[in-house]
């Protein structure tokens, strides 16, 4: 048994055989084993791989320095504020460590550390993970076609080895399967550095009743001392306790404002790509889109939306058609319009579509009800999100190319379900396909990373960053004049937006209320 400690001979001892399934060691090997303190001997960091990360499930990692081996930027150099009282609002140093509450810190005690000053240096931000168990996704059949909630997930790791180690997983084999069981990396380097295993596949088997831990292990090759926890990912619960439906209704919407005799009408579309960006965002936060995408709502010939000529031959704007009157106002003549509050154009195009299809809604969604199902009920328990082949009234569009910028999509409000999507700059085509999971999670509850209102008014706005700082899908993203999308992708979400959305996902305690 002490060959458990004598580093590089520790591979005999992985050979015991497991039958209870508790550790890959052996359950009563592990119990009895004595420990250091954590973080003596190594560091083990996961992190998501590098281009192909795609946002298919929930991976919170505190972004820092690294030694420049993480990709994006750090935190602390984007982070600007936070919600303190709705009064006044967090300076920087105190939303950088608001941020920092939202993770398990554990001290770091490599003397490479013991020099650092700042928090984030010192410690140790345990990661979360939010994915679904193979039993789960292989029971629900989901289409081929359709982006599959994830069981099987692939991360990276960032290593700084001070003493000689095997640096070995332990996790519950019952629930995990981790491929591979030892990193490749055993000498002592100086610095931080990618791991010389390149990617580490973590597959969750069975569903989890809570969170469960995963952590790797340093065993010394000196013999004199003892294993040391090297680093740790907490895997969220993810049984039906947990998962969470929500009902989509994604409908193109056919207009003609200009009154042109047929074919000259315009009909939205929401992109495949889109669905799939909206889907892996739902996943992320363990929830499960239930989604009927409509081919058509046809307002080509309803009177709030076209511009018709009266009596006196003059153009008539209808109600959610705006009116330019003013040249020097950015705005879009004929874009689709809505008054300050937002409700009144959605509501009405909301409205409209409930009671032309409840019965189509009623057998997608509510076959097995028990429940009373009529129009309000569908109107308060689906999500609509209508896609139009116009222009958003706030759209500017200059031939100078001055402060051009298009609204693709827009909310009713925070926490309401019910949004609409529009052209982009250039073209009907959305330029970011991430438009439409961006105004789902605000409906869903989320605010933007960036700060909209001074003071911040409400604690579910955690911090704010620069605008256009993170790869937060409730970031925006960098946009040239002429229509062009710089930037990384939209593709992550933080374990406290999680549960805004989610409500079902434990809590911690310095969780937003």
């Amino acid at each position: 048994m002490n060959n458990i400690y004598n580093g590089f001979t520790f591979v005999k001892a992985l050979s015991l055989n497991n039958p209870t399934g508790t550790s890959t060691i052996g359950k009563s090997l592990l119990e009895n084993a004595p420990e250091e303190k954590p973080f003596l001997h190594a560091v083990v960091e996961f992190r998501t791989v590098y281009k192909t990360y795609d946002g298919s499930f929930g991976y919170d990692w505190y972004r820092k320095n690294d030694n420049g081996q993480s990709y994006g930027g750090m935190y602390k150099s984007f982070i600007e504020s936070g919600y303190k009282d709705g009064k006044t609002n967090l300076k920087t140093d105190e939303a950088i460590n608001r941020f920092l509450d939202m993770y398990e810190e554990i001290s770091i005690n490599l003397s490479s550390r013991k020099s650092q000053k700042e928090r984030e240096e010192k410690n140790y931000q345990v990661p979360y993970l939010s994915m679904f168990s193979k039993e789960t996704v292989e029971a629900m059949k989901l289409p081929k076609d359709f982006v599959q909630p994830q069981f099987s997930i692939t991360l990276s790791a960032i290593v700084e080895i001070a003493r000689n180690s095997i640096l070995k997983f332990e996790y519950d084999t019952t629930l995990f399967d981790i491929t591979p069981q030892i990193l490749a990396d055993k000498s002592a380097d100086r610095g931080i550095h990618h791991s010389k295993t390149k990617e580490i596949t973590i597959i969750c088997k069975k569903d989890l009743d809570s969170n469960k831990e995963i952590k790797i292990y340093a065993y010394p090759q000196d013999r004199k001392y003892k294993r040391s926890l090297a680093g740790k990912i907490t895997v969220l619960q993810n049984n039906e306790k947990v998962r969470k439906n929500v009902n989509f209704a994604l409908v193109n919407i056919k207009t003609n404002i200009k009154n042109i005799p047929s074919p000259n009408a315009n009909t939205g579309e929401i992109e495949p790509a889109e669905v799939d960006a909206l889907r892996k965002a739902m996943y992320q936060c363990l929830i499960l889109p239930n989604i009927l995408e409509v081919p058509l709502l046809d307002l080509s010939d309803n009177d709030n939306f076209k511009i018709i000529k009266n009596n006196f031959g003059n153009d008539q704007y209808g109600k959610y058609i705006f009116h330019k009157t003013i040249p020097t106002v950015k705005w879009t003549d004929g874009g689709i319009f809505h008054s300050y509050a937002y409700s009144d154009c959605h509501d009405y195009v909301k409205k409209l579509y409930i009671s032309k299809n409840q019965n189509l809604l009623k057998r997608t969604f509510y076959k097995n009800s028990k429940e009373t199902v009529d129009e309000q009920y569908l109107i308060d328990n689906i999500f609509t999100v209508f896609a139009f082949r116009e222009d958003s009234f706030q759209t500017y569009r200059s031939s100078y190319f001055f402060d051009n910028h298009a609204v693709e999509g827009e909310v009713k409000n925070i926490g309401e379900n019910t949004a609409m999507l529009f052209n982009s700059l250039n073209s009907a085509k959305r330029a970011n396909d991430t438009s439409l999971a961006h105004e789902v999670l605000h409906g869903l509850g989320i605010y933007h990373t960036h700060i909209d209102e001074n003071p911040i008014p409400t604690s579910k706005i955690l911090c704010t960053f620069e605008e256009k700082s993170t790869d937060n899908y409730m970031s925006y993203r960098a946009v040239d004049p002429d229509g062009t999308v710089k930037g990384g992708e939209r593709e992550t979400l933080w374990r406290w937006q999680w549960k805004i959305t989610n409500k079902n996902i434990p809590e911690i305690e310095s969780d937003p209320k």
